[in-house]
């Protein structure tokens, strides 16, 4: 279950990365909410490091 979800949220994770660092002017609004990468970027760090 865990493999999953790294490996359904690693590509989310790109795009939001360069969405937020590169291009302000994304195609998926959702993936600039501030929570929700907030969340989403803690939860892959911990999953990554782990």
């Amino acid at each position: 279950m865990n493999i999953d979800t790294i490996g359904a949220m690693k590509r989310p994770k790109l795009s939001l990365r360069y969405g937020a660092k590169g291009t302000p002017n994304m195609p998926s609004p959702a993936f600039r909410s501030p929570t929700l990468s907030t969340s989403e970027l803690r939860r892959l760090v911990a999953a990554m490091v782990d």
